[in-house]
């Protein structure tokens, strides 16, 4: 194992007879950033436990966002006038306003999406956001579509807060592309990696 307060391995890797191409005192064949070995019986892909942190989508439509400096607060207001999303979650059409002042956001959204060929979901909803905190209030109805009509299944109203701490990076202009990195999901999985 290794033995961090000291800066070295303190004894000969257990599973060396199985990586006998390797140096018995290496790390996961040396590369770390590919693999990974929690509980020292293996190496084991990390990317199948990283992926699920990893959001992109692109987007078609209008989108207008602006934000400017006053008395050192950081302001910004966007609208998405209608725009429709492709990525992991599938297809969706989306729209709503959003405005943040320093460290405090609100957002108005409508967003619509299939679940599968019969069944089409709507939510409306708004989010409260000050630092890593967000309040959630959202309205889910769900729609039967197989008719000329859809006819309305279902209606759940919800409140869901969340602690996040997200890292994104934005290109929005007719075309829009969005790459999101959860930062909670990737501390959870090095929190579960050492356990």
């Amino acid at each position: 194992y290794y033995d961090a307060t000291i800066g070295r391995w303190c004894m000969v890797d257990s599973l060396s007879e199985k990586y006998y191409s390797f140096n018995s005192y290496n790390y996961c064949g040396n590369n770390p950033v590919r693999y990974v070995d929690p509980d020292g019986n293996g190496w084991n892909e990390a990317w199948p436990f990283l992926k699920e942190s990893l959001e992109a989508s692109f987007s078609v439509g209008l989108r207008v966002e602006a934000s400017t400096k006053i008395k050192n607060i950081g302001v910004k207001l966007g609208l998405n006038a209608g725009s429709i999303e492709y990525g992991n979650q599938g297809q969706r059409i989306t729209s709503g306003i959003s405005a943040t002042a320093g460290i405090v956001g609100v957002e108005m959204y409508e967003n619509a999406y299939d679940i599968n060929p019969s069944m089409s979901v709507k939510e409306e909803g708004y989010s409260v956001g000050l630092l890593i905190w967000d309040e959630d209030h959202k309205t889910t109805t769900t729609y039967d579509s197989r008719g000329k009509y859809y006819e309305k299944l279902s209606e759940k109203n919800t409140v869901e807060t969340t602690f996040n701490a997200d890292l994104d990076m934005s290109l929005h202009a007719i075309l829009g592309v969005d790459i999101k990195i959860d930062l909670s999901k990737v501390l959870d999985f090095i929190t579960n990696l050492f356990k």
